[in-house]
């Protein structure tokens, strides 16, 4: 019995030391509803907050310098210089125009990269590197919307 109550009291000290995080990004639409989305991250990244007049983003930089980031910006108006070749000059507008949308690609030293755009949030990665695509991928996948 004993050894059963030892066994019960680490559980939620081997909870607490999982390797992974679930992280939360709130917007507001344009009419003012709240709306709070969560991606489940490897932890050992630097969180960095930005807040401007027209957008709020956070960024994951993990040391490699691979990220995982949410921004409100639904302009997307910053993407790599490669998604206009393989996209066309007008992705922009069809940035815009679609409630759901997914590009991606590669960078010029071979980083991989991909933007998600889900409604009144874009999430994605950037300067991933070939090796961890896969895990990235999965990262994206554990996108959830969460109720406030």
């Amino acid at each position: 019995m004993t050894k059963l109550l030892t066994i019960l009291s680490f559980l939620p000290l081997l909870s607490s030391c999982s390797s992974t995080k679930t992280v939360s990004f709130g917007t507001r639409n344009n009419k003012g509803q709240a709306f709070i989305y969560s991606l489940k991250l490897p932890r050992g990244y630097t969180l960095t907050r930005l807040n401007f007049e027209n957008e709020n983003a956070d960024t994951y930089t993990y040391p490699d310098s691979s990220r995982i980031f949410f921004s409100d910006n639904l302009a997307a108006s910053a993407f790599y210089k490669n998604a206009y070749t393989k996209y066309g000059k007008d992705i922009n507008t069809i940035f815009l125009s679609k409630d759901t949308i997914t590009i991606s690609g590669q960078d010029d030293v071979g980083r991989h990269w991909k933007t998600i755009k889900q409604y009144n949030v874009v999430y994605g990665y950037v300067q991933v590197s070939v090796d961890k695509q896969d895990q990235f991928d999965k990262i994206l996948h554990s996108f959830k919307e969460k109720q406030p």
